[in-house]
């Protein structure tokens, strides 16, 4: 991390205990506990958490706006490309995930992150996410992914946090399947 990064992260610390996230946003839901879903269609593919958060991707052969054509969200704009097998997702334009969810990396809003995602057997997607942030990271960042279908689970609900299975192991937070 820059020192930029380091004072962004210690800068909300004094208001983390009343703050509470009202969702994941990008780049935190591609990595949460939560179950994703993907939809992919020609033109667009929509990954959805358990939370009702949908991320779009879109396909159709358009290019990431241009800077001016552009504003920073929690979800920033992704455009993706088929290379083969394997989508790669380009996404610029996130508005800093710091401020929306307190535990996510100090990136900046000129973050950029390009992911790349393919299928390495029926149940299994793993990802490559690239981080180039000029503000915060000295040099690029590559975290690996690997998602797997979760089993006995055939869709998402969500309702007011009751149906939440997730629970702590071992200081990490995994999904209790049901029982059987």
């Amino acid at each position: 991390w820059t020192e930029e990064a380091k004072r962004r992260q210690a800068e909300p610390a004094g208001t983390r205990g009343g703050r509470r996230a009202d969702g994941w946003g990008f780049p935190m839901m591609m990595d949460a506990a939560t179950p994703l879903q993907f939809m992919i269609t020609p033109e667009e593919t929509m990954i959805v958490n358990a939370y009702g958060e949908v991320r779009h991707v879109y396909t159709d052969g358009r290019s990431v706006p241009a800077e001016e054509d552009r504003w920073p969200t929690t979800w920033g704009e992704s455009v993706g490309r088929w290379e083969g097998g394997t989508l790669v997702i380009e996404t610029v334009s996130v508005r800093n995930p710091n401020r929306y969810f307190f535990s996510s990396p100090p990136l900046s809003e000129q973050a950029r992150y390009v992911e790349r995602l393919r299928m390495t057997g029926a149940d299994r997607i793993e990802s490559v996410m690239t981080i180039t942030d000029p503000v915060a990271l000295s040099a690029p960042w590559v975290v690996n992914l690997v998602y797997e279908r979760a089993k006995g689970l055939d869709r998402l609900i969500h309702d007011d946090y009751d149906n939440d299975r997730s629970v702590v192991e071992g200081g990490v937070f995994t999904i209790v399947p049901d029982e059987e």
